[in-house]
């Protein structure tokens, strides 16, 4: 057995996802509030039989290790490990090997960093920088901040003290580099340790003393690394995804210990890169709103509006908060104070985006400009979750771009399916008909050999789904139905269907399934006889003959070689 099978055989995934949602036993399954969206009602289902959980509201599914992954940020290596921790199980170690001793050997490097900090000489200017901003030695401590010593110190003070592993280490995530002969990147700088959302260190974000040199990077971060991946990771992400209230996007490290300092908790912060993609889902899991805060100058409002849009496509309700007179969050609400945050004006963030969009298009006076506006909002608008209102948007876009709804509409949705009234209906029968036929196989796998073989003899392999159609290139390829290996390749909507077709207690029968191929092939069949009767080949009506008769032999007789199942 190997270390995969050994946790999903040894961990209960009921046990696991209770620790996030309550669940209730409903007949054979369980059943309970998801905890990846804003669930009203029961919508999550969880197999411990199959050990599967599906949400039939938002589609999140998947076993154990995906639950584990989506929940805590984790690749399948790191989920598998911190399940082989959790549960003091041994793993053989045949899988790619764990990174705890990287976390261990950074959590080692923020103590001598913090020490520096606290004890030295050397770190004496920084803790008057930072008690000066009102972050006493204790403060500091408490939040595991240091410094690092002048350069060639962490070398040869700290590094050739160590190990051979925990020296390539060091090189691996650019703490030192040999390219320039062991120059220290963050050597000088106030370190804040990076950590992920379980509370590992990954990496640092480092700070200059005197932001006085302009030629000089306000912040410098630990080295893109497998490690340390900025899209992923937030200063103070594992605090704030426990506060009760909304997300707080801020611009820096010093923002964020302010909002902690007054009392004020969710206050994250993206080092140096724009707030991703990533980063926006990455908060979805866990929280429906947020508020933007950043400094109130020309490059804070940009950030500002890009971090907005993020939070608006993934399905995330934002508001923006400026300080007056440009000033930045940390000196505001040193001055304000949690009654100043409190009664702060929260505006509307849709509505700041599009006047900054507005601004940006010369206040739309031409039609082109009104066009050009538009096409910056589509991407906001492609594939937005639906817990957002598309057509409350559409109304905002109509009443501040002065245009008609049906105008900003078509223009925005330009990709909608043509002649979709014509095809609607056949094209749902065959929908249904081929995720049927595709659950039966996932529950009888076994079959999966002469019903392929019957798949290959007529040529089947276009399907009206495009999930099914993906399902069926990994099946094909890997000549296997065995569903726990094809979920494996897959997120999104093909993860989750194969995941509901497990837990769901419907099942087609044989003489169902056998029906569904048969339409199929009668398709198929019928499509073939029409290509071949608008050719101009002398044997079309020979072929066309040919063609008739097995669509005649089929429907009469049934899928030949069925009678083997």
């Amino acid at each position: 057995m190997d270390d995969v099978e050994k946790i999903r055989n040894e961990v209960s995934i009921v046990d696991t996802i209770s620790e996030y949602t309550k669940l209730k036993k409903t007949g054979s399954s369980w059943t309970g509030l998801c905890p990846f969206h804003n669930d009203k009602n029961p919508s999550l289902s969880v197999s411990e039989d199959k050990g599967l959980y599906n949400c039939f509201a938002c589609g999140a599914s998947g076993d154990i290790f995906k639950f584990v992954q989506e929940k805590l940020n984790l690749d399948f290596s790191e989920a598998l490990h911190y399940l082989a921790d959790k549960h003091n199980i041994q793993l053989t170690g045949r899988r790619e090997k764990s990174k705890k001793p990287y976390f261990e050997i950074l959590e080692n490097l923020n103590s001598w960093l913090v020490k520096i900090f606290q004890e030295s000489d050397y770190g004496k200017p920084f803790r008057k920088y930072m008690n000066e901003r009102g972050f006493d030695q204790q403060w500091c401590k408490e939040y595991g901040i240091g410094v690092f010593p002048p350069q060639g110190q962490l070398l040869k003070s700290y590094i050739l003290k160590k190990t051979n592993l925990e020296r390539e280490i060091f090189l691996e995530i650019g703490l030192i580099s040999k390219a320039k002969n062991n120059w220290e990147p963050l050597a000088g700088r106030i370190s804040f340790p990076i950590r992920d959302n379980i509370g590992r260190i990954r990496g640092f974000s480092a700070r200059v003393l005197s932001d006085k040199n302009k030629k000089i990077a306000k912040y410098k971060n630990s080295m893109e690394s497998e490690i340390f991946k900025k899209s992923q990771l937030l200063y103070n992400w594992d605090n704030a995804k426990k506060s009760k209230g909304p997300l707080i996007l801020c611009e820096g490290q010093s923002d964020v210990l302010r909002f902690e300092k007054e009392g004020i908790k969710g206050a994250v912060a993206s080092m140096g890169t724009a707030f991703s993609e990533d980063h926006a889902y990455m908060v979805k899991r866990v929280k429906d709103k947020a508020i933007v805060v950043m400094d109130g100058d020309d490059k804070g409002l940009i950030a500002a509006s890009k971090a907005i849009g993020r939070f608006l496509k993934a399905g995330i309700e934002p508001l923006i908060v400026i300080p007056p007179e440009k000033k930045d969050p940390d000196e505001w609400l040193k001055e304000e104070g949690k009654k100043g945050w409190e009664s702060a004006a929260k505006q509307d963030a849709l509505e700041f985006y599009l006047n900054q969009i507005i601004q940006e298009e010369n206040n739309l006076k031409t039609e082109i400009s009104k066009q050009r506006a538009i096409e910056k909002i589509k991407p906001l608008i492609k594939d937005m979750d639906q817990s957002v209102s598309k057509q409350q948007i559409i109304d905002r876009i109509s009443q501040k771009f002065m245009l008609p709804k049906h105008l900003v509409t078509t223009e925005l949705e330009t990709s909608s399916i043509k002649n979709e009234n014509n095809q609607k209906t056949t094209k749902n029968k065959f929908l249904i008909e081929e995720e049927e036929l595709f659950r039966y196989l996932f529950k009888n796998p076994t079959k999966w050999k002469i019903i392929s073989g019957i798949f290959k003899k007529y040529k089947i392999n276009e399907f009206e789904s495009k999930k099914i159609k993906n399902i069926y290139f990994i099946m094909n390829t890997t000549n296997s139905a065995e569903p726990k290996s094809i979920m494996e390749q897959f997120e999104g909507e093909e993860r989750s269907f194969i995941a509901e077709s497990l837990i769901s207690e419907r099942e087609a029968t044989l003489e169902d399934v056998e029906e569904v191929i048969k339409t199929i092939i009668l398709k198929n069949l019928k499509e073939e006889r029409r290509v071949i009767s608008m050719s101009a080949k002398k044997d079309r009506l020979e072929k066309i003959n040919q063609i008739n008769k097995k669509i005649n032999n089929i429907s009469q007789e049934g899928v030949p070689g069925w009678n083997e199942l």
